[in-house]
């Protein structure tokens, strides 16, 4: 082999090493021989037109190159480009390495076809020539064949160097030594000469001081081995930042899969880095799959027209013949065959998912038994090639469109035509409404139209869109329904007031299916993208994206169908050939309370229980049932003339305080809604806060002035003396100890105070490790029996203090992200601490076992800030409020105490099990990246995360 010339700038590598993963640490080896190697002196220099260097440095090896970017694939090539020689570590699992061989495919094509090495650690070389002898492939395809210009494997043979370090072959020296002879065009014996030279030297060096040189050697190999282990975990501890970065930004982007398999990567790399923890495990702790994934089925007779049962046991595929089958989704298997008389174009599940009506192109309908597969009915003719059909919830009535614009009912038991409607254009979508009285319908035409069944009006069109409308669903109780359109977005319309409340953007192609989850709660969208969509309905925002996993530069298939099941948790997804299932992780809370048009930041109950006031930016106070989760009256609209930003509730619940940036307090009857009194002009600036006295008598207030004040109630009369004004900035926390004993305020000064109300003075809590507030400090609150004060603030800092002693008890509750913690609140019976604050992944809830000091339940629902909290009297409930404009009431028995011991399937959390397990091993965080890796279907291939070596398969085979 003859080195390429060394012409300056030529190359930037001496050589890239390409391995599969399984054979890193051979990799890692020859990487550290190949750039400590000192070429011997006399050899150094020109010789037959080539320069032989001093050192082969620098050799490239994809996890000691980082990219700057995240385009890896970008940075491989250009890398094999600037590389002299490809060193392949051979063995049966690089031979198999679709990376390893396309490493070695692009390098030959480039120009590299006599500048590939081998270096052989297991396997047998040649070994697919005898498949009889049993033995294991260890070269890749390309490494045994030419390669043309074109990048394409001729049939033709070639040999490379290979260096063999198996058992009873070369010694690991004379292996590397004779990849360098290769490298640098020179005798293998001139280099082992150099080597036994040095040998005896050093054999003489031994004789004359032995002592002395084995002190000083030992010293600087110590050194070195010291400085070597230190420049290996500094990139291992860039690789592990890097990771959560990425982590960070998949999870901002609503991909919990991606997150998660990044965030068990950085705590296998911040491990080998030689952490003690990994790094942001707060943050990593958080991450959580709102859908766990199942294995996907792949069969070539699952293709469209699909349509999946109701209970999600059984799903319909057209296969574009006259033959359709039955797919029983638990057994992985086709249950019946259906003969159609012609190609299939339609199909739908009545509700008990008994009933199967299919549709052909010629416009035939039959009704079938969806069990046994025979056939219920004779055929009726729609007239044109139908395009979609629905039962309604009865299962007594059929609708079935087509391209001639019209939809028509036929009654499913004398198979007789109930009527027929005309849209005005190819109808694509139908769905009943439950209450069987309407029927929704979207087409070619750009219009969505709902008909009132009976009526002899016309359908009501909602809305005319710039491009078709592809897919319909309403949601469980009739109210809302979900649209989706060629135009990539989701609309969701109000039908009772005939308004559109929502359009939800993010797939980046059509829209093809919609569909709700029982309960209302999410929503599901599939599109020709290849994702499937969850959003939450309340607010209207994604909770996850969904996605198949594919080889790089290979787009995934276009999901035709998705469908929630009626029993279970299950939500399903149909493509041509592929079905895949997710078990949706059961949402936590029980009611979400609507209306807030702005941020809700104050949450308070009534003395009984019953009642739930919350208030906000929008300036309006709500009351709600907690039974029935409704409003008891109309808002309470304009109830300042700016934010109201605190409540507070009287302890025998016959009125009800609010503050805001108005400058106001503010007294109502919460009975009636009406104003008690006049508005009172409290502070100069905007208020933050209000804590009433455990006997009712008086309220205290703070704000943007600096100044805790106290009035009497009703009268609002300001108490004195005043307290002294000791913030030096505004003051946003209050509380008032059970006894009403101790005030304790919290201000962006990063104070906390404790005043002790009969003496007039305060105290400055103070902590030393961390200090006590590493921002400011902003919520408080007091146990039921007045011994703890709990403190948050910013950059996710909790406290809890004795508030005898007045000195931490416990410390800095760990466990909140970097950001600011908004809102504390304890559990009538002190053994629950709810805090919220924000999180990349929506789990901005956290709720703590106070005499442990640990988190028992992260509580994911709120997409943004949680700005407010409080526990009901009874301590069955727990409300938050946050910047998602959202209320939210959480059941307690739902979380506390724990009834599931599998932490996963409760709360798809794939890391806080690991992270809970204190100390942390290495093989331990690299089996969590091996089973993270299965349920998301990635490998990490250099810093990227790619579809796995069994994801591509699996796709492959479909």
């Amino acid at each position: 082999m003859t080195p390429p010339p060394a012409a300056p700038g030529a190359f930037r590598y001496w050589a890239f090493i390409s391995y599969a993963h399984a054979d890193e640490a051979w990799a890692k080896r020859l990487h550290r021989a190949l750039e400590t190697y000192r070429v011997p002196r006399r050899l150094v220099g020109e010789r037959d037109g080539r320069t032989i260097p001093a050192r082969l440095f620098p050799v490239f090896r994809d996890r000691d190159e980082l990219p700057s970017t995240f385009s890896l694939g970008d940075k491989l090539e250009q890398a094999l480009r600037d590389s002299r020689f490809l060193i392949v570590v051979c063995s049966p699992k690089s031979a198999v390495s679709r990376w390893v061989n396309e490493e070695v495919r692009r390098f030959k094509a480039f120009g590299g076809e006599e500048r590939v090495l081998c270096l052989i650690v297991d396997g047998e070389p040649n070994a697919s020539d005898q498949p009889e002898s049993g033995l294991l492939e260890c070269f890749p395809a390309a490494a045994r064949f030419r390669v043309d210009q074109a990048g394409t494997l001729t049939a033709e043979r070639t040999e490379s160097i290979a260096a063999d370090v198996r058992p009873g072959k070369d010694p690991v020296g004379d292996a590397m030594l004779k990849l360098i002879a290769g490298m640098i065009g020179v005798d293998l014996d001139d280099l082992k000469q150099r080597e036994r030279r040095r040998r005896v030297w050093r054999r003489v060096q031994v004789a004359v001081g032995a002592a002395l040189v084995l002190s000083v050697t030992g010293g600087v190999w110590y050194r070195v081995h010291r400085d070597a282990v230190a420049a290996e975990q500094d990139r291992d501890a860039r690789i592990a930042q890097l990771l959560v970065d990425k982590s960070k930004a998949a999870a901002a982007g609503d991909d919990d899969a991606t997150a998660s398999f990044y965030g068990a990567e950085s705590i296998h790399y911040s491990l080998l880095a030689g952490r003690p923890a990994p790094l942001e495990d707060d943050f990593l702790a958080s991450l959580a799959l709102a859908a766990l994934p199942d294995p996907p089925q792949s069969d070539g007779q699952l293709a469209g027209p699909l349509a999946i049962s109701p209970d999600g046991a059984l799903v319909f595929a057209g296969g574009g013949t006259s033959a359709g089958r039955v797919w029983d989704v638990a057994a992985h298997r086709s249950r019946a065959t259906l003969a159609g008389g012609g190609a299939f174009s339609a199909a739908a599940f009545d509700a008990g998912s008994v009933l199967l009506a299919t549709a052909s192109g010629t416009g035939t309908l039959r009704l079938w038994n969806a069990v046994t597969g025979g056939e219920m009915m004779q055929p009726r003719e729609h007239g044109a090639a139908v395009t979609a059909l629905a039962f309604s919830p009865d299962g007594r009535w059929l609708a079935s469109a087509g391209d001639d614009g019209r939809i028509r009912i036929w009654g499913t038991h004398h198979g007789g035509a109930a009527g027929v409607l005309a849209h005005g254009g190819r109808v694509q979508a139908l769905a009943w409404a439950p209450d069987g009285a309407r029927l929704a319908s979207g087409g070619e035409d750009h219009t969505l139209r709902v008909w009132t069944l009976g009526a002899p009006a016309a359908g009501r069109i909602l809305a005319r869109y710039t491009d078709p409308v592809t897919a319909v669903a309403f949601s469980p109780d009739g109210r809302l329904l979900a649209a989706g359109v060629w135009d990539k977005t989701v609309r969701l319309w109000d039908t009772g007031a005939g308004q559109e409340i929502a359009s939800l953007p993010g797939h980046t192609k059509a829209v093809e299916s919609v569909a709700f989850a029982g309960d209302g709660t999410l929503l599901a969208s599939s599109s020709l993208d290849g994702s499937v969509k969850l959003w939450e309905v309340s607010s209207q925002t994604p909770v996850t994206t969904l996605t198949e996993r594919t080889e790089r530069g290979k787009d995934p298939r276009p999901v035709h169908l998705v469908a929630f099941a009626s029993r279970g948790n299950a939500l399903l997804a149909a493509s041509d050939r592929t079905l895949r299932t997710w078990r949706v992780v059961p949402r936590k809370y029980r009611v979400t309370l609507t209306g807030h048009t702005k941020d809700v930041r104050s949450v308070v109950f009534d003395p009984s229980g019953r009642i739930l006031a919350s208030a906000g930016d929008d300036a309006s106070i709500r009351l709600w049932d907690v039974a029935t989760g409704r409003l008891l009256r109309p808002p309470i609209a304009r109830a300042h003339a700016d934010a109201i930003r605190a409540l507070a509730f009287g302890p025998d619940g016959t009125w009800l305080a609010s503050a805001g940036r108005d400058n106001d307090i503010r007294l109502w009857n919460p009975r009636t809604g009406a104003l008690v009194g006049d508005r009172h002009r409290a502070h100069d600036k905007w208020i933050f806060a209000l804590a009433a006295a455990p006997d009712g008598r008086w309220l205290a207030s703070s704000g943007l002035d600096n100044e805790i004040k106290r009035w009497s109630v009703p009268g609002l009369q300001e108490i004195t003396p005043r307290l002294e004004r000791v913030h030096t900035r505004p003051v946003g926390g209050l509380a008032v100890s059970p006894d009403g004993k101790w005030l304790a305020s919290a201000s962006d000064d990063r104070d906390v105070r404790l005043w002790d109300l009969a003496a007039g003075t305060s105290t400055a809590l103070r902590a030393q490790d961390p200090p006590t507030h590493l921002d400011l400090a902003r919520p408080v609150a007091f146990s039921p029996d007045g011994a703890l004060l709990a403190s948050g603030g910013g950059k996710g800092t909790l406290m809890l203090w004795d508030v005898a002693t007045k000195k931490p008890a416990g410390g800095w509750l760990r466990g909140h992200h970097s950001f600011m913690i908004w809102a504390l609140a304890f559990s009538p019976d002190g053994r629950l601490l709810a805090s919220g604050s924000l999180s990349h992944d929506r789990q901005t809830l956290r709720i703590w076992d106070v005499r442990r000091r640990e988190i028992v339940a992260w509580l994911t629902g709120h997409r943004e800030y949680v700005l407010s909290l409080a526990f009901s009297p009874d301590g069955q409930w727990l409300a938050s409020g946050g910047s998602d404009k959202t209320v939210r009431l959480w059941r307690v028995s739902d979380f506390w105490p724990p009834k599931d011991k599998d932490a996963v399937a409760q709360t798809g959390a794939l890391l806080r099990p690991f992270l809970a397990a204190r100390p942390y091993r290495l093989r331990d965080a690299e089996r969590l990246v091996k089973e993270v890796g299965a349920i998301t279907g990635l490998e990490l291939v250099g810093t990227d995360a790619m579809a796995s070596e069994a994801a591509r398969a699996a796709a492959a085979r479909r």
